[in-house]
């Protein structure tokens, strides 16, 4: 009796997952098609800047971290 409501437990927990992914990763898609298209143009060097900004950030907080 106990078996069949284990084996869905089992097989409910990775399909919960993946359908959680796949709906993150829609949205995002949805999120970033917006963004682009009420950006336009500006929206490729803002968001090169903006990575360009996190790396130079992460290598210099590196950089001291060494130091000390």
């Amino acid at each position: 009796v106990v078996f069949p409501i284990r084996v869905i437990s089992d097989c409910a927990v990775p399909v919960s997952m993946a359908c959680r992914l796949f709906g993150n990763m829609l949205g995002g898609m949805i999120v970033m098609d917006l963004i682009y298209k009420s950006l336009g143009n500006v929206f490729h060097p803002l968001i090169q800047a903006f990575i360009f900004i996190t790396l130079t950030l992460t290598f210099i907080n590196e950089a001291t971290e060494e130091q000390e």
